[in-house]
């Protein structure tokens, strides 16, 4: 009898593992929208359609850069910029964002009143906000509930190094008191999420290429739903197990991933892309609210015409820098290829809003007066590619213009290689001049610094490490080198204080001989000043 009873005992503990019910999940997402808000009406529709099929079981993800591309909503001037798209995903229900590199161009203080209008958190796990900053500190991660299952939502945002800090695309003037760190480094931390979660997925503003590396450092994921490369994966990738989704750019797409859960376990998922464009149905309230916020844009004002179809980001930024140099007066102008945002301008009436659409990111005008030698020499050099991409990395153009023109194409001479064959990027560039205007580096230091990156000797990080090329910051021992250079300069020292200023720079070079070049001379000119009065 007993035999049997283990028996039966096993045939209804197998039963009970077959029957287990299967689950639904339906998971739809946007990234990378830009404010592109005319076909919204659509996405209202296809979401309300998707709850009604599955019932309890749908989400709405957004994997950042909200803002920048359509100027009905980056100029909204009530309540403020940046209004529109925010009303938009509310009346849809968004369940959470990723922070968007773009999240940033309307500055903080903007950032902040939209993230507070929003019905949904925005996510980041790499940002720390601490002094100065206008934006509370986003939270890493959220559980939300959907019926029954937990779902666990972690996020994090590209980074790049400028100026000697890791920061996402944006202009560091925005990003004041914030500080970021690298995000798949950050996000691993978080990976006993999966204990409290029933799926357990990843909303990136990272960009495909680093999503992989997510993937493959963190296979406890179910699924990344990313954004910032403007990625279209129709059916989404697979690295390591784990399915990682992104629909495009600019609203012409949205994902769909739909997953199966037996218990707690994903067991089968599946992931497209839907075109907006094949969505018929709209949704009337959603219409209305779009209508709504163009009828009060002020940018609807026609302010000319265009006579001829003028297309490609060669037509339309010669027709943006033609009109930059004719406004100031300039010979020529240049312009950011990546700044224009529309494929063609047709024949017609043209708008301040088209002007907008152009070139969205409210760009300074920075005018340079150049002699027309140092106009030849830039080009000659090879150098205007160079400069323009270490200014986009923080630099002026004239800290760009007198390292590429001078000190770097001196260096590409002596080594008999072009300009842009030398091993040093214009951000690292950039880098070192912001540790100069830091008074992390002299100019001297400077210049070592940049030696060891063309050396192959490191990052300018290394660089400074291995080298000790940082400034002395020893008061102490600076004043002491000041003091001894002053007494073995009697004569210098009556010139200083007979009000002759200039004399100074001798008694400085001698405190940077004695350092190694490596004293603050910001404070070696202080000391000199308050010991000759």
């Amino acid at each position: 009898m007993k035999r049997i009873f283990i028996l039966w005992m096993i045939a209804v503990g197998f039963a009970a593992c077959s029957t287990t019910k299967e689950t639904q999940l339906v998971i739809l997402s946007t990234n990378d929208m830009h404010a592109h808000i005319d076909d919204y009406a659509k996405v209202a529709a296809f979401v309300s359609q998707e709850q009604k099929a599955h019932p309890g079981r749908v989400v709405v993800l957004s994997g950042g850069d909200l803002f920048s591309g359509n100027p009905v909503v980056d100029h909204c001037d009530r309540p403020g910029k940046g209004y529109p798209i925010i009303d938009l995903m509310n009346r849809v229900g968004y369940r959470a964002s990723a922070v968007g590199n773009h999240e940033f161009d309307y500055g903080q203080r903007v950032l902040s009143e939209r993230i507070r209008q929003a019905r949904f958190p925005f996510l980041c796990a790499n940002m720390h906000v601490g002094e100065g900053a206008e934006i509370r500190q986003p939270e890493p991660s959220t559980v939300i509930r959907v019926g029954r299952l937990r779902l666990g939502i972690i996020s994090g945002i590209q980074v790049e190094a400028i100026s000697g800090r890791l920061i996402p695309s944006s202009h560091p003037g925005r990003l004041a008191g914030l500080t970021f760190t690298e995000p798949v480094e950050e996000l691993t931390k978080l990976r006993d999420m999966r204990k409290r979660c029933d799926v357990f997925l990843a909303l990136n503003h990272m960009g495909v290429e680093e999503d992989k590396k997510l993937a493959e450092r963190m296979p406890e994921l179910d699924l990344i739903v990313g954004g910032h490369s403007h990625t279209r994966l129709d059916t989404g990738i697979v690295v390591n197990g784990v399915l990682i989704t992104q629909a495009g750019e600019y609203l012409q797409y949205v994902g769909r991933t739909e997953l199966t859960l037996r218990g707690r376990k994903v067991v089968a998922r599946r992931n497209r892309l839907i075109p907006v464009a094949s969505m018929t149905a709209e949704d009337a309230e959603v219409k209305a609210a779009i209508k709504k916020f163009y009828d009060e844009s002020p940018l609807n004002e026609v302010i000319g015409r265009v006579t001829a179809r003028i297309e490609g980001k060669e037509g339309l930024g010669n027709l943006v820098t033609d009109a930059e140099a004719a406004m100031n007066g300039a010979d020529f102008a240049f312009q950011n290829a990546g700044g224009i945002r529309i494929g063609a301008l047709e024949p017609g009436d043209m708008t301040a809003k088209m002007v907008y659409e152009m070139d969205p990111f409210g760009n300074e005008v920075n005018v340079v007066e150049l002699t027309p030698a140092e106009m030849r020499d830039l080009i000659n050099a090879g150098a205007l590619d160079l400069i323009i991409d270490t200014v986009e990395a923080g630099a002026t153009s004239g800290e760009a213009r007198s390292w590429w023109v001078s000190y770097l194409a001196q260096k590409a001479n002596a080594a008999g290689v072009e300009l842009a064959d030398l091993a040093i990027t214009p951000a690292q560039v950039a880098e070192v001049v912001g540790l100069v205007k830091e008074g992390k580096l002299t100019n001297k230091l400077a210049r070592a610094a940049v030696d060891g990156v063309l050396d192959g000797e490191g990052t300018v990080a290394e660089v400074i490490k291995a080298r000790g090329l940082e400034v002395v910051r020893d008061d102490a021992a600076i004043e002491k080198a000041v003091d001894e250079a002053l007494a073995a300069n009697p004569d210098i020292v009556e010139k200083i204080r007979g009000g002759n200023a200039k004399a100074g720079g001798a008694i400085v070079g001698a405190v940077m001989k004695a350092t190694r070049g490596k004293a603050d001379p910001a404070l070696v000119n202080k000391l000199i000043a308050e010991k000759t009065k």
